[in-house]
């Protein structure tokens, strides 16, 4: 997946490098594409309803993975990022980052690759893999412990209420209570990949799309990671989301939709194409598209911060500063998303994914 190398956005190529175990799979594009990932959900140009439970209660801020969940943060802030080659790092500020572990300096979409973190109840998790899903648990940023791997590929994680819930490649949902040492409740086989998970208003979102037959944007919700909704699917595919000011917030490239409970969405009005990673941060959604970088306070209404920036793709905010990454192992802060500090330049493997947590 390297010879990716020279895509337009980071977080587009992400999509593609990120790759699947099932041949059959792709991450889908859809110019117009629109949302509604309820089952037997039509088309248009307005909002469609799916079904599922809603739930109210407090979330999660932060990219595709996980917050702090319930109370106010306690601790220092780190920012830990993740990529390809198994690569892990840790940064206080988002501008100097040390601690760099790098497990396969040439690793593509294998064993090695963590595709995202999450942090709960002092807990860093990075997750990833290939032909089977890769965990590994830190308290620290620095030290990390391998967990026994999962059934397939596990693209985010997400932290709410004392649970970490995780998933992934085939229909991949998992569950962990105890930190993400142990992971149960297994919801078996589905066509279906999910990319991302967010968790807010007292549910967990996993987002993605269906492969063999003409691909399609994929949701499912659960309160607990033991009973899930029914998979939701329809419009064009996702590959990110997450949640901040009581809304969800998913992103496929050429789509954007937003829901304050996984079940009913809505076209967000964004006049872009080519959408990356969706992060939420110091109040806002941000995200890099192919036009540049965008921002929204409520994820329904975006605007367009600047035309030409360093950053290829937008992964995380913490400690005050908006990190951004290109490839290959290029990572820049920002405090504005106007201007850009080179934080990292290097030859080393793509990072993928930042999570902001506090250790002690």
């Amino acid at each position: 997946m390297r010879a990716l190398a020279s895509s337009l956005v980071f977080g587009v190529w992400l999509v593609a490098a990120c790759g699947d175990d099932d041949a059959s799979s792709s991450s889908g594009t859809g110019a117009g594409a629109t949302t509604g990932a309820g089952a037997g959900a039509t088309t248009g140009s307005g909002a469609t309803t799916g079904t599922g439970n809603t739930s109210t209660g407090s979330g999660n801020t932060g990219g595709g993975g996980s917050g702090v969940g319930g109370g106010p943060p306690q601790g220092t802030p780190m920012l830990v990022a993740v990529g390809y080659g198994g690569r892990r790092l840790s940064s206080l500020d988002g501008l100097v980052w040390e601690n760099d572990i790098i497990v396969d300096p040439n690793g593509g979409d294998d064993n090695n690759l963590f595709r995202g973190v999450g942090f709960g109840d002092g807990v860093f998790v990075a997750v990833g893999g290939g032909s089977e899903g890769q965990v590994a648990t830190s308290t620290d940023g620095v030290s990390w412990t391998f967990q026994s791997p999962a059934t397939s590929w596990i693209g985010d994680v997400a932290f709410l209420g004392g649970v970490f819930v995780a998933a992934g490649g085939n229909g991949l949902r998992i569950r962990s209570t105890d930190g993400g040492v142990t992971w149960t409740d297994d919801q078996g086989y589905y066509a279906g990949h999910y990319r991302g998970i967010a968790a807010g208003n007292g549910v967990f979102v996993a987002a993605g799309h269906t492969y063999g037959g003409g691909d399609q944007g994929l949701i499912s919700t659960t309160t607990d990671g033991v009973t899930w909704t029914a998979e939701q699917t329809g419009g064009a595919t996702f590959h990110s989301i997450t949640y901040g000011a009581g809304a969800f917030v998913a992103v496929g490239n050429d789509r954007c939709s937003v829901s304050s409970d996984g079940a009913t969405w809505s076209d967000c009005a964004i006049s872009a194409t080519d959408l990356g990673h969706v992060v939420f941060g110091d109040g806002l959604f941000a995200l890099r598209a192919a036009e540049g970088i965008f921002t929204s306070a409520d994820g329904m209404t975006w605007q367009s911060v600047a035309a030409q920036q360093p950053p290829q793709g937008i992964l995380g905010f913490g400690a005050g500063t908006w990190v951004g990454a290109s490839w290959p192992g290029h990572l820049f802060g920002s405090a504005d998303l106007l201007g850009w500090q080179t934080a990292t330049v290097d030859d080393g493997p793509a990072i993928v994914d930042v999570q902001l947590g506090f250790i002690e």
